[in-house]
């Protein structure tokens, strides 16, 4: 008896779907949120926030963050072999990756699924010639390098210090899927070697992934790809703490790595364009447990994600319409 297919799902109802997932997790955002903040004090501790703080935290993001993170990126593309053919062209120079980076940012911002990945690969390989899945396999190398960097921190802390009970278990998280990033790493780079036995039209993309993967594996390279994370792990912890002193919460240090960790968990998945929601009630949750009024929490969470999704989107709009642009012009 043959086995029924499902027809796919037209695009039009994923997009449904997608709109309807992102709204319930909003709606259960402001429902946390409803619960533990008082309106009155939030727009006190808003009104009171020192915002020089909140601009150097926001230009050290435009700034320092994106200029670490857009040259890890360019350090694993540089291993990738460029094609031969004559449009490819176009140099992986600082300046450029930095704007594509920028463009990227912004889509994550306003699209949902975190859409400036994909964007980063389509750009790039039409116009340097870098082949898809050399392109997959970079984002995935930056991923994992990301959680492993923060695995590393959680470990630090779980070993070091005596972190509050509640905060145990995101920490312990965070360490586990550093531990198993790493575990997936050496899996896939041994399965590379093995790479021309996989066969088949369908596993054509799966053994050039395979490949990339193999070209990325080097202890050098992901010596630096791991600094470059922690300068901008740095930075961001930089930025939460700027962010807490805005509103008058005065947190050791140690705090704030805690608060990063776990907005990071929180955010692991892409629910919303820019996070929206998912961040401010991760923020009132851990702040939470370090003692902070739910009203202060939402100021800080506000204040921050606006320091990091406000001037790349401001800035990344121009940057998304000159690729669309250059595009049109392509096509022409």
């Amino acid at each position: 008896m043959p086995v029924p297919v499902s027809a796919p799902v037209p695009s039009g109802r994923r997009r449904a779907l997608r709109i309807l997932l992102a709204g319930l997790v909003v709606a259960g955002c402001a429902v946390l949120l409803a619960s533990r903040v008082e309106g009155p004090r939030l727009l006190l501790a808003l009104q009171r926030a020192d915002w020089t703080l909140v601009l150097v935290a926001a230009l050290a993001n435009l700034g320092l963050n994106l200029a670490v993170r857009s040259e890890r990126w360019r350090v694993l593309l540089l291993r990738l072999p460029q094609a031969s053919e004559p449009m490819a062209t176009v140099p992986l120079s600082r300046g450029r990756l930095w704007w594509l980076y920028l463009a990227h940012l912004a889509a994550n911002n306003l699209l949902p699924a975190r859409a400036g990945e994909a964007l980063r690969v389509v750009v790039l390989s039409r116009s340097a010639g870098l082949s898809v899945s050399g392109l997959v396999a970079v984002l995935l190398v930056e991923k994992g390098v990301e959680t492993l960097s923060m695995g590393v921190v959680a470990a630090l802390l779980l070993a070091l210090f005596s972190p509050p009970a509640a905060l145990v278990g995101t920490l312990r998280w965070m360490l586990g899927l550093g531990l198993f990033c790493l575990a997936l790493a050496f899996v896939l780079v041994g399965f590379s070697g093995r790479a021309e036995a996989v066969s088949g039209r369908v596993r054509a993309f799966v053994r050039s992934l395979l490949s990339a993967l193999r070209l990325l594996h080097s202890s050098r390279l992901w010596g630096a790809a791991l600094v470059y994370s922690w300068l901008s792990l740095a930075i961001d912890v930089a930025m939460i703490g700027l962010c807490l002193s805005s509103v008058g919460v005065s947190l050791p240090i140690v705090d704030w790595l805690f608060v990063f960790l776990a907005l990071n968990l929180a955010i692991a998945l892409p629910a919303t364009p820019g996070q929206v929601g998912v961040m401010e009630a991760g923020a009132v949750i851990a702040l939470s447990l370090l003692g902070v009024a739910g009203s202060d929490a939402l100021a800080f969470a506000l204040l921050y994600h606006a320091a990091h999704i406000l001037p790349t989107t401001v800035l990344g709009i121009p940057a998304l319409l000159r690729l669309r642009r250059a595009a049109s012009g392509a096509s022409a």
